[in-house]
This record gives structure tokens, C-alpha cells and sequence, in this order.
């Protein structure tokens, strides 16, 4: 029997992961594809940014006599400026410049009469733009390296820290900017004085974005939603993982993931919006910006190695974090200057630790290779972009490894969903093998004693009444039937359906014990009413034998079933002997052991493991027992089973709504 109802559940089950495995493949198929359409959406605008066909800054003049701002956008700022070293210089003095400085760049690779500049001092940049038509302008400013005043036609318009000639008095700061202002004609000059006493590198290292002032505003505004987007994106996915990671599920890809958001969240409020520049002194912002750049690529390698290799996480974990640790303390304790210069062996760093991760997810068998992959490749070739748009070698108007992790984090929840899927038939998968047993331990409460007693009544009734006899037989026939109806795997069945099998059940052992009880039903319009199978029966079987038939004088037991607004109420009552109070307790607590009844227990157990019931015994000794069971009129709605269940075959056609 065990076997059979094994098969059968095996089957279902089959039949159901295949269903739900097509369509979650579907699913997934679909996401990948809009996760590759944002990633090629991000390279073409990378590609537009840095492509020809816009104006260019050429000796130290910008022609915008061809350009509509108003159909074809924003300018930046870049190209050929004049660059004037050591010099306050105003473009009314017609002073020759040193050099034709690109911008961005840093001063430290300009040469000035065969030589080198140092990352230490100031200078003067100016451009003339020509051909603007008479228009209201905007311009955004981002920050320089480390201080600057922005004139426009020898206007102080905008400042960043304090601009000095010597290290004493100077201020560094990192804000970006945003101001509008009318030219006189059609041309104004920008001039820009820099300076730089503390980091490595000095001078115009971003592109100022020219534009009317509604493209810049929006700009801005477009900006500061995406951080904040997504640092609020980052800082809860990563609760979720450390929620996960310490109350269920200890697994260290998870608490990788939890700690790569955090890093990354803070990473995304250096840049940009430049949001952690206006909360914390400059010296934090900077090393917030080098710890990031240490810490990502070491969380992504060991990310992907948690995915892809765990004996080689084992290993090389210690090595990764040690190495980490290490540069961060060098970063928290050097002066500005000194940890700054070592910016080229990190990006080394960074780039071999993220690829060597991507190596061996490449390599792993896993069947989610291909969504981690995407992710990962997508981060890396962001954090890659991010590193020559900090060496000025491509432009743009922020990082966008924010982005890139974003995209990672969608191509992870795909996993996360298919692990979560997963865990689901598995959940379901199990919870339909326990109601197997359940019933397989139902049907096994089904006494040798009771089966030898009820063949040798109908073996002595055959020689007194062999019509008596016929019947009795059919009954038992019909109730071994029901007791072993494999398809009582449903979850629920009607409750006429288990009445038949309580009725059955009952002639059989009213055939055994002549005139020593009675049941009596009293049902209201149980047509809607659904009950879980081999539930009912087990409390009239210890109604009878544990209760009506221990007492001298005949008892009863009664069956009712009556509505009660959205619930039906069920109750067996008997006038017996009752139940001892501590055992009673024991009952309602449900405690097994070998007094308190493991039939009536597990019958409690699976009605109040179902939404929207209640199972209540109330017992008098000497007085009798009665138990309660409420049921909801949606009850397979409430418990996810809305779909048609095969039910038990009908014995007697009876109808409902008797009394």
C-alpha cells in the first residue's frame, strides 16, 4: 500500500515540476534578454559620450555657431584649453599660454618647458565659446582636484574649497556645482583656477556640461534620483541577505552578496551626486573612495569563487581578506599624498581579483552560470569603464559601477528565484509526502482485532440472518475500500464523502455491539463544506470506544454540523465516560504519549495546521467529551488548493442537508 501511494505522489510531483520548470526557464529567458538591452542601452551611451560629432575645445576656443542645444542637447567641455602654470591670469591680459591642456586630464602629465609638472600648485584654465546666440546658459561644474573658482566673463560664478598659491590657507573640496548665467553677445569666456596641495594628482580631471538650464537642472535632478535609487536599492538587499545569512540560511554566498551591496552603496554616495562630499570631512570621502576600490573586487572574487569553487574559497579567503585588510589599514592611516600615488597597482589589483572570480564562475558546472556570469561581466566592464573615466581617457558625467552592480543584482535575483522556486517543490514535495504518511498512519490505526471481530460477527450472522449478513458485508467491503482509496492523497474532499465512510464505519460496529449506543446526526447544508479525508472518522471511533462503550449504560454520540457567518462548526459530542484531566491537557497541547490517544493528536495536529481552522476538546469526566472543529467555507482557497480533487467514489448516493 506504502509503495503505491509512494508512485502515486511521485508521479504528481513529476508532473508538477516539469509544468513549473518550463515556465520559470521562460521566465528567466525573458529577464535575461531586458537585462542584456539595459547592458547594450549603457555601452551605446558610452559610445555616444565619447564618440565624434560634437563640439571640441581647439586652442582654447569652443565653436558652438552650429549646435541647437535645444535639439540636439548638452555640450561638454572638453577638448584643447589654454592652461596657464603658476599664473592667476584673466583673459583680458592676453597673456600667451604655457600649453593647449586637454581637458580632463591632470596636470601631473603636461610638460612646461621640457618639463614635468608636479601634483602640487595652481594654474589657470580658459576657454572662449563662440557662436551661443544669445541665449540663457547653464553650465554643471564637477569637482576638481582639489579646488577651484569657476569666473564667466571675469564673474565669480562658482567655488570648490579654497583656492591659494601656497599650501598654507588651502581648503580641498569635493561638490559639484550648478549655475546659469547670461552671456553678453555671442561668446563668453570660462576661466578656472585650480590648485591642488593634497592629493597625487592636480588640475580639471572631469568635463564641465554645458546646456541650457532646464537640460541642467534635470541633469542634476536625473543624478541624484539614480543614487539615491540606488543606494535605497542596495542598502535593502543587503538587510535581506544578512536576515536571510542569520535567522535561516547560513550560506556565504549570501553574506558576500549582503556585504558587496553595503560597499557598493557606499561607493555610489562618493560619486555622482557626490552625497557623502556633503556629509563627512574631504579626507573621508577620499579614503571612502580608495577602501571601495579595495573592497569590490575582493567581495566579487569572493563572491563568484562561494558560487563556483568552494575549496579554492577555503583556500584563498585568508590570502584575499589579508591582502584587503592590509591596503586598507595603509589606506585609513597615509596621509592623502602618499596613498594616492599607488592607484595604478590597485586598479591591477581590482581588475586581476574580478576576473579571476569570472574565470571560475566560466569554469563551474552550476546551471546558473550563465545569469551569474552576465551579472559579474556586466559589474566588471562597468568597474573597467570607471577606471578610464577616472584616468580621463573616457568621459562622462559619473561612475558606473552603481549600474553595473544593479544589473548584477537583478541577474542574482534570478538565482535567488530559482533557489527560492526550488525550495518551494521542495516545501510542497514534502508536505505532500507527510500527508501521505499521515493518511498511510490513518489507515495502519485500523486494528487487527477490529478486522478478525467484524469477520466472525458476519461469520455467525450468515448461519442466523444471512440477509443481515449480505449487508454487513458490503459494508465492510465499502469501508475497507474508503480506508485504503488511494486517491484520498487529496488534500481535501467533500464532506458527504467522509459521512459515508463515518456511517459505514458506524453499522459495522453497531453489528458488533448490539444496543449499546446510538449516533445520531445533526446536519445543517453541507454541500459547500470540504473536510481534510480521514478526519472525522477517527474522532467517532473514539467517541465510541473510548467514550459511549466503557460506560454501563447505553450511550450516544452525536454529529453535528451547523453555519456560523464564513465558518462551518463541526462537533462530536458523546455522553461517556470522559477524559482525566491531565490527559485532557495533554491533548490540547498536543503531547503524545501512550495515554493521550496518537489518532485523536495527529487529527487535532492536521486541522490546525490548515488556515482559518480551530480544534477544541472540552471533556467532564464522568460526563463526556466534546470536541469543536471550525472550518472556513473557502478552506482550500485560504490553503492554496483551489484546483478540482478526484474524491473518494459514492457508496450510497445519499444526499446532503439531512437531519
Amino acid at each position: 500500500m506504502l509503495t503505491a501511494i509512494h508512485k502515486l505522489w511521485v508521479e504528481r510531483l513529476k508532473m508538477t515540476f516539469i509544468k513549473k520548470r518550463n515556465s520559470s526557464k521562460i521566465a528567466e529567458i525573458i529577464f535575461l534578454l531586458l537585462i542584456v538591452l539595459l547592458f547594450i542601452a549603457i555601452i551605446s551611451s558610452i559610445v555616444r559620450t565619447n564618440a565624434g560629432g560634437v563640439p571640441k575645445a581647439d586652442n582654447g576656443v569652443l565653436d558652438l555657431s552650429d549646435w541647437s542645444f535645444e535639439t540636439q542637447g548638452t555640450v561638454m567641455l572638453n577638448g584643447k584649453w589654454a592652461f596657464y602654470w603658476d599664473k592667476l591670469v584673466a583673459p583680458e591680459d592676453g597673456t600667451a599660454p604655457d600649453l593647449y591642456a586637454a581637458v580632463p586630464d591632470v596636470w601631473n602629465n603636461y610638460e612646461v618647458n621640457g618639463k614635468k609638472l608636479p601634483a602640487y600648485g595652481y594654474a589657470t584654465y580658459i576657454l572662449r565659446a563662440e557662436g551661443v546666440k544669445d541665449q540663457q546658459l547653464a553650465i554643471r561644474i564637477p569637482p576638481c582636484s582639489t579646488a577651484y573658482e569657476l569666473y564667466i566673463d571675469g564673474k565669480l560664478l562658482a567655488r570648490n574649497g579654497t583656492v591659494t598659491r601656497t599650501a598654507e590657507g588651502f581648503v580641498p573640496e569635493y561638490e559639484p556645482e550648478s549655475i546659469t548665467f547670461s552671456p553678453e553677445g555671442n561668446s563668453f569666456t570660462l576661466t578656472m583656477v585650480v590648485s591642488n596641495y593634497v592629493y597625487a594628482r592636480g588640475g580639471a580631471w572631469y568635463t564641465a556640461v554645458l546646456g541650457t538650464p532646464s537640460q541642467i537642472e534635470k541633469l542634476d535632478s536625473r543624478i541624484v534620483q539614480e543614487d539615491w535609487f540606488l543606494i535605497g536599492s542596495f542598502i535593502t538587499i543587503s538587510l535581506f541577505c544578512f536576515c536571510i545569512f542569520f535567522l535561516a540560511k547560513r550560506d556565504p554566498p549570501i553574506l558576500m552578496f549582503a556585504v558587496l551591496a553595503l560597499v557598493t552603496a557606499l561607493r555610489t554616495t562618493v560619486y555622482g551626486a557626490y552625497i557623502l562630499s556633503a556629509l563627512v570631512p574631504f579626507r573621508l570621502v577620499v579614503v571612502a573612495d580608495y577602501l571601495t576600490v579595495i573592497w569590490m573586487p575582493a567581495l566579487i572574487a569572493l563572491f563568484l569563487l562561494s558560487l563556483s569553487n568552494k575549496e579554492k574559497l577555503k583556500k584563498l579567503a585568508p590570502v584575499i581578506v589579508m591582502a584587503a585588510g592590509l591596503l586598507s589599514i595603509f589606506i585609513a592611516a597615509a596621509p592623502i599624498n602618499i596613498f594616492t600615488r599607488i592607484t595604478i597597482p590597485l586598479e591591477i589589483y581590482a581588475v586581476s581579483l574580478a576576473l579571476y572570480g569570472l574565470f571560475h564562475i566560466l569554469k563551474s558546472k552550476s546551471r546558473s552560470k550563465a545569469a551569474i556570469f552576465m551579472g559579474a561581466a556586466a559589474f566588471i566592464t562597468c568597474g573597467i569603464y570607471d577606471m578610464l573615466y577616472q584616468r580621463c581617457i573616457l568621459m562622462g558625467v559619473s561612475e558606473l559601477s552603481p549600474v553595473g552592480f544593479f544589473i548584477m543584482l537583478c541577474t542574482w535575483g534570478i538565482v535567488l528565484a530559482r533557489d527560492y522556486t526550488d525550495l518551494s517543490e521542495y516545501a510542497r514535495a514534502s508536505a505532500e509526502k507527510a500527508h501521505a504518511a499521515e493518511i498511510a498512519f490513518l489507515q495502519a490505526q485500523i486494528k487487527p482485532h477490529f478486522l478478525y471481530n467484524t469477520l466472525n460477527v458476519i461469520s455467525t450472522l450468515c448461519r442466523l440472518d444471512g440477509e443481515y449478513a449480505e449487508k454487513l458485508t458490503l459494508d465492510f467491503s465499502k469501508y475497507l475500500q474508503y480506508s485504503f482509496e488511494f486517491k484520498n492523497l487529496s488534500k481535501f474532499i467533500s464532506f458527504s464523502a467522509e459521512l459515508e465512510f463515518i456511517e459505514t464505519y458506524v453499522k459495522i460496529e453497531k453489528a458488533r455491539f448490539v444496543n449499546e449506543f446510538d449516533v445520531v446526526y445533526d446536519l445543517c447544508d453541507t454541500s459547500e463544506l470540504m473536510v481534510p479525508p480521514l478526519s472525522l472518522q477517527p474522532l467517532i471511533e473514539n467517541a465510541i470506544r473510548h467514550g459511549v462503550r466503557k460506560k454501563e449504560a447505553f450511550g450516544t454520540v452525536v454529529l453535528s454540523v451547523r453555519e456560523e457567518k464564513d465558518d462551518y462548526v463541526i462537533e462530536v459530542s458523546d455522553n461517556g465516560v470522559g477524559i482525566e484531566p491531565d490527559i485532557l491537557e495533554r491533548l490540547n497541547c498536543g503531547i503524545r504519549d501512550e495515554n493521550s490517544g496518537v489518532g485523536m493528536i495527529n487529527v487535532k495536529q492536521r486541522i490546525e495546521s490548515l488556515r482559518g481552522t480551530r480544534f477544541v476538546i472540552d471533556s467532564e469526566l464522568g460526563h463526556g467529551t466534546r470536541i469543536v472543529i471550525t472550518i472556513p467555507r473557502n478552506i482550500r482557497q485560504m490553503n492554496d488548493e483551489g484546483q478540482t480533487m478526484p474524491e473518494p467514489v459514492s457508496f450510497h448516493g445519499k444526499k446532503e442537508g439531512r437531519k
